[in-house]
């Protein structure tokens, strides 16, 4: 059936005004692209009779003898031999715009890649770009989709990498600071072995007041024995006032942490009696001798009361009991302790958690024999030779015990007892420390004064008071009864007979 010719003109119209109005919505180009469309070929170029109803139905194919151009913006046809008939037109146009008329308001021509051109004839390679099979809607999401794919996965990384180093960072301190303080507690100090020993004569009051008693914080009663931590805290055995005072370094005054604060004594876990002797572990846990219970109490850090861990209460010469014992040391290794059990002349050794003792030097009776003790004060276990440095009160002498030998060697004083005020004598020596080079000092009681013997050596040397004479002025002792060192090798001691405590400063 033939459509009338005018009709198709309309609706060729019609297609135009409608490709112009799209035209205007596009966005403007600075290119022009020209396309070659090549008509389908004629089988009967000479046959001018054909009519319209056979040109319909003529096979739509590839044309090469005419040529159209498509203006990218008025999508009109420019022939060089176009027929002015709409069926002809319409015949012509390649099936992709027939297409396009349906799925889309975009025109994609297929390409001749011989006859696709722009502006700039060297870059004819931009026009493939615009070729019918390529999406270039789906490269540009595929690329950008890559695009943020790489930045999600990067952003990932870099929030990982943030997190190890926030979380190692929150870490560190829980690591190192409990690190710090543990080398700090049980870390000693080491000394060089030319180091040089020498003290201010003029001592420095740190703890009581001179020549007054009493319980006040302020006060001491006769103090008989101290320790030094680690942080240069004292802990001071108030021996009449029957308690254990703190006094922290630089304080006016010191606070009751063992023992009853109005200086009364007792027999029970949370009373003292009399003390003797105070040694502190490293977490600064107390072992306590008391003098009339005759027992060693194991006191923890800040606790209210005490644990027997040596003696019964009553004093007795069995392998459980002690008499009035005065001196202890401790060994750091295993926490065996040695107990100078003085009344009965004895060195006691108490395995860890023992409820009874072996005698280890002396229990031979009183004497100045090889084989026998008379009246220790102080013991001093030395891990390196396996030996006890045991002080001979009554002796007027230092010895040394090796463990498993049966007889002791001199170390200080008089071989047979005699007292003397000389530098290689001494007069009822009551206490000794050691420091980490193994110098020993001496608490010479009735000298009133303080020796130190250089390892190895039998002649003393006096660093703090006056030999054979008391008194209470900033260079004179009265009775000292305990010394000890903090960990600048400053020297304390307890001047019992001026109830105070005299730091005397090295330099």
């Amino acid at each position: 059936m033939l459509v009338n010719g005018t009709h198709r003109s309309k609706i060729i119209q019609h297609r135009r005004n409608r490709h112009r109005k799209h035209s205007t919505n596009m966005s403007k180009s600075t290119r022009i692209i020209h396309v070659s469309i090549r008509p389908p070929r004629r089988t009967s170029p000479t046959n001018t009779t054909t009519t319209r109803s056979q040109k319909n139905t003529q096979p739509m194919g590839p044309r090469t003898n005419q040529h159209f151009e498509v203006h990218p913006y008025s999508h009109s046809l420019i022939g060089s031999q176009c027929s002015s008939e709409s069926t002809d037109i319409q015949q012509y146009i390649h099936p992709v715009f027939k297409r396009n008329r349906y799925t889309s308001n975009r025109i994609s021509p297929d390409f001749d890649d011989r006859s696709a051109t722009t502006n700039s004839s060297s870059k004819v390679t931009e026009a493939k770009m615009f070729h019918s099979h390529s999406s270039r809607l789906g490269i540009t999401k595929d690329h950008h989709g890559y695009l943020e794919h790489k930045r999600k996965a990067k952003r990932k990384k870099i929030c990982a990498a943030a997190i190890l180093v926030i979380s190692f960072l929150l870490l560190l301190p829980i690591i190192i600071i409990p690190s710090v303080i543990l080398t700090q507690r049980k870390t000693k100090t080491v000394y060089p072995a030319e180091a040089r020993l020498r003290w201010n004569s003029t001592g420095i009051t740190v703890a009581g007041t001179l020549g007054l008693s009493g319980a006040a914080n302020d006060r001491l009663n006769t103090p008989i024995h101290l320790a030094v931590d680690y942080l240069n805290t004292m802990y001071i055995a108030d021996y009449s006032c029957h308690r254990i005072q703190r006094w922290f370094r630089n304080a006016s005054s010191g606070t009751t942490v063992a023992g009853n604060t109005n200086c009364s004594s007792g027999t029970n876990l949370n009373s003292l009696n009399y003390p003797l002797h105070i040694l502190l572990d490293s977490d600064n846990n107390m072992y306590i001798t008391e003098y009339i219970n005759s027992r060693i109490l194991f006191w923890p850090n800040n606790a209210s009361s005490g644990k027997m861990i040596a003696g019964t209460g009553i004093s007795g010469n069995a392998s459980n009991q002690l008499y009035t014992p005065f001196g202890m040391s401790r060994d750091m290794n295993d926490g065996t302790v040695y107990v100078a059990d003085t009344s009965n002349n004895r060195i006691m050794r108490y395995l860890y958690n023992a409820s009874s003792g072996t005698v280890v030097a002396g229990g031979n009776g009183n004497g100045n024999n090889i084989s026998q003790l008379n009246f220790p004060t102080s013991v001093y276990f030395e891990s390196s030779s396996n030996s006890l440095v045991i002080v001979n009160y009554n002796g007027n002498n230092i010895l040394r015990w090796k463990i498993g030998d049966s007889g002791w060697t001199l170390v200080a004083g008089s071989i047979n007892g005699t007292r003397g005020s000389t530098s290689t004598l001494l007069s009822s020596p009551i206490k000794t420390t050691f420091d980490p080079m193994g110098n020993m000092y001496v608490a010479d009681l009735l000298n009133h004064r303080i020796q130190l013997f250089l390892s190895g050596e039998a002649n003393g040397t006096t660093i703090a008071g006056v030999t054979a004479m008391s008194g209470n002025d900033a260079t004179h002792l009265n009775t000292p009864y305990g010394v000890a060192l903090d960990n600048q090798l400053n020297l304390y001691v307890a001047d019992s007979g001026n109830q105070r405590i005299q730091k005397f400063l090295r330099y």
